[in-house]
């Protein structure tokens, strides 16, 4: 368990509540806005939100191998969304695709990813002192002292295995959406062995299985 005492759980559930954002209605609200963009190996990420963190916009989606392209599309979604009511004042952006949406759409400021899971890990918990980062390519952790200094950080750069592509990848091979492999998952009876931790091998022999007869709750 995480917790010793439902104490402690009553007090960790009123911290998260307490660092929720506050509502906010891009068809009504005028005034500033900030733009956040994660241009992800995999997938891209946009949120626009005001002074004190109201989410304003977000939007979640594979980037489809050109970002470029998704980030522009939203955009024009936005600003049609905002009208003349609200005004944009900054920008930043982090993520691999970091530079190339910085320089193609002129965003102010361009942040390393792992500084920007930092800050936000802060921000909603103070206390934290261990970060993991399921990306699409890669799994970065990221150990913390508690005075918010950084003291180990691991990263796995031999393959994709156990990332985000990962799930992917086998998602469509069970043809089903990646949102529903939990609980999928979760109706298996006997789950399947599989032996290889390699993306490659481990579609190979998921869909050896498949004809095998395997039910997909247990791959």
């Amino acid at each position: 368990p995480l917790f010793d005492t439902q104490e402690e759980y009553d007090a960790f559930l009123a911290r998260h509540n307490a660092s929720r954002p506050p509502e906010a209605d891009i068809h009504t609200y005028a005034g500033p806005a900030w733009l956040g963009m994660d241009a992800g190996s995999t997938t891209t990420k946009l949120a626009l939100i005001t002074a004190d963190g109201g989410l304003l916009y977000t939007y979640y989606h594979s980037n489809l191998g050109n970002p470029v392209s998704i980030v522009l599309e939203q955009l024009k979604k936005i600003y049609e969304l905002c009208g003349d009511r609200v005004h944009i004042v900054s920008s930043a952006v982090t993520g691999y695709g970091e530079a190339l949406i910085q320089n193609a759409f002129g965003v102010d400021f361009g942040l390393v990813e792992t500084v920007a899971h930092f800050r936000a890990a802060r921000h909603f918990c103070p206390d934290v002192d261990f970060i993991i980062d399921i990306g699409g390519q890669d799994a970065k952790i990221i150990s913390l002292t508690p005075d918010g200094r950084m003291s180990n950080f691991i990263m796995n750069d031999k393959c994709a295995a156990g990332t985000g592509r990962f799930l992917e990848v086998m998602a469509n091979i069970l043809r089903l959406d990646i949102d529903d492999l939990g609980a999928i998952a979760a109706e298996s009876d006997s789950p399947a062995a599989i032996s290889s931790t390699c993306t490659v091998f481990a579609e190979s022999e998921v869909i050896s299985q498949l004809a095998n007869g395997v039910k997909r709750p247990d791959l």
